[in-house]
This record gives C-alpha cells, structure tokens and sequence, in this order.
C-alpha cells in the first residue's frame, strides 16, 4: 500500500520538478566518467607503443686504482709505483695505446693507530701513525671497439666458409685478430681469402625454398644459402636467395 501512495505521488509532481530531480543525477554521473566520450555508433581505438635502440659504443672510458700500505712513506710509493706499473704493463699488453692510459690522484696519507690507554685509565689523545697509504689511480680509454668487432665477425664468416673444424678466432688487443686453424696446409689460401676486399650487393629472398633442406645440403639450383645477423632460438638466421645480383656496388653513385 505504500509503494502505491509513493509512485501515486511521484506521478502527481509537475515536469518541472522532475527535472530539477534529475539534475543532481546526471551532474553525478558527468564526475564519475572520466574517460573519452565516444558517439553511439562509433569505437574507440587505444594504441600503446615502446620503442628500443641499441648500439655498440666506439669509445669506452674507465679507471682503476692501486692502494698500498707501509711503515714507512718511501716504501709505501715504492710499492704502489712497482704495482702500478704492472697495470700498465698489462694495459699495453691488451693493445691499449701509451696516449690512452693515464695516471692520475696520486696521494699518501698517514694511518693512524687505535688510542692508547694510560695507567690511570685516561685515553692519549695524541694519534700515534703506525705506517702510510699510498693510492695511485689509472684512466684508460679504449677506442674502435665497434670496428674490430665487426671485423672479427667478418673474419669468423669467411673462416666458416672452409668447414675447418675447432677454428680459434680472437680478438688481442685494440686492433689485432689472431686466427688459428689446427691442420690447415695452405696458409696462403687463407690469407688471401681473409685479405679480399669485402663487396656489397643485393639479393633476392627465395620464399620458396626450406632452409632446413638448404642446411642439409640440397640448396635449390641458382640459390645459396646465407647467414644473417639476427639470432634466432640462440643460433644464427640463415636464409636462401637467389645468387643472381639484383643491385651491386657498380651500380651506385654516392653512399654517405
């Protein structure tokens, strides 16, 4: 019986009291929706993206230092001058240039010993020097770290090319690769493969053919099988294209 009385009220209000009802309402939910108003018959598309570069550097900058401990002064920098001309000698020995290693915050300092308790159970406040630190730091810098590393890639492919089985290819110092290849009987052969000058040109992707039977050895007719840069379930792409040039380096003009 009240929910009769109460809609029977409702209905016996003027439209203009009903709207004025409905304002708060509608005021209320404009301050909840805090998203885009999107028109009936329309969607609304959200779009996130992440971007990511990466680079080897061409010059790395780092320091290191030598500390040493001695009764005395003099030997403490005898010491630190032995040990970090040791450094330097292991520097030079990774191919880092004499203009790149340089010295620098050389310092001695005193070291104290704990305070000395007299009889009578007062402290000596006077520090007592129990021997002297010497500490010596070493800049280096080490350049063409993205060039000798392509090269060493360069040099691992052609390297392959052989089938030479446990080849050794390391990189000593700044810009020296050092190749060994256990049982090899024509050095010269080598030298002039490793020696060629390398050439750019442009294939085109056979889709057609398996990478897997290229890999096996059935390379289709007038297609060669090529590795790639990218790394793929931890091993190198390879792809298969067509050995006929579409574009080579006769054919340009300028490269900048």
């Amino acid at each position: 019986m009240k929910r009769l009385i109460l809609a029977t009220s409702l209905a016996a209000l003027p439209l203009a009291a009903l709207t004025l009802l409905a304002l708060p309402q509608a005021a209320a939910a404009q301050a909840v929706s805090s998203g885009p108003v999107v028109a009936a018959g329309n969607a609304l598309l959200t779009v996130s993206a992440e971007g990511k570069s990466t680079r080897v550097p061409d010059l790395a900058l780092f320091s290191a230092g030598v500390t040493t401990q001695a009764k005395t002064a003099g030997a403490a920098l005898t010491q630190n001058a032995a040990q970090m001309n040791g450094v330097i000698a292991a520097l030079k020995k990774a191919g880092i240039a004499d203009r790149d290693i340089q010295t620098s915050n050389l310092s001695i300092n005193p070291v104290y010993g704990n305070p000395h308790r007299l009889p009578d159970g007062t402290v000596d406040q006077e520090p007592v020097i129990i021997g002297y630190q010497a500490t010596n730091q070493v800049q280096v810098k080490q350049r063409k770290i993205a060039a000798v590393d392509q090269s060493l890639e360069i040099v691992r492919r052609r390297i392959d090319q052989l089938g030479t089985r446990e080849p050794s290819i390391q990189r000593q110092g700044q810009d020296r690769i050092v190749v060994q290849l256990p049982g090899v009987k024509d050095p010269d052969h080598i030298k002039s493969l490793l020696g060629k000058t390398a050439k750019l040109t442009f294939h085109l992707l056979d889709d057609t053919a398996s990478v897997e039977d290229a890999l096996r050895g059935r390379v289709p007719p007038g297609d060669m099988l090529l590795p790639g840069n990218e790394q793929g379930r931890g091993q190198p792409e390879n792809y298969v294209v067509r050995k006929r040039v579409e574009v080579g380096g006769d054919m340009l003009t300028d490269a900048r």
